[in-house]
């Protein structure tokens, strides 16, 4: 049994496309509330991202995916699509069947 098999139970999968750092101590946009402030503060390396449909990021979904599959992984491959906090991105109808076809190409072709 490989190392994923024994903890890895449902997995999330998103992706985006990177922006540049902000400005030292500011945020490329405003943060949405007090725990988001919060977070960002504990995340002097983070980079905002712009989230865009699976597959047309920069998200190296094959070299995850493969690990989990030569591990043994059978769980879930659940799509993280957040609209309500990111209402720029496409709707669910959209991006939900595109992940299960391209996620599914992607298991069977490893």
């Amino acid at each position: 049994m490989g190392p994923t098999k024994a903890w890895v139970r449902h997995t999330h999968w998103k992706d985006s496309v990177t922006r540049p750092l902000a400005a030292a101590g500011s945020l490329t946009k405003p943060a949405a509330n007090e725990a988001s402030t919060a977070a960002h503060s504990l995340m002097s390396g983070h980079r905002e991202a712009d989230y865009v449909l699976f597959g047309g990021g920069e998200f190296p979904a094959e070299d995850c995916a493969r690990l989990l599959k030569e591990s043994g992984y059978g769980g879930w491959l659940s799509l993280e699509w957040e609209k309500m906090w990111h209402p720029q991105i496409e709707a669910p109808e959209v991006a939900l069947p595109l992940f299960a076809s391209k996620m599914r190409a992607l298991w069977e072709r490893l």
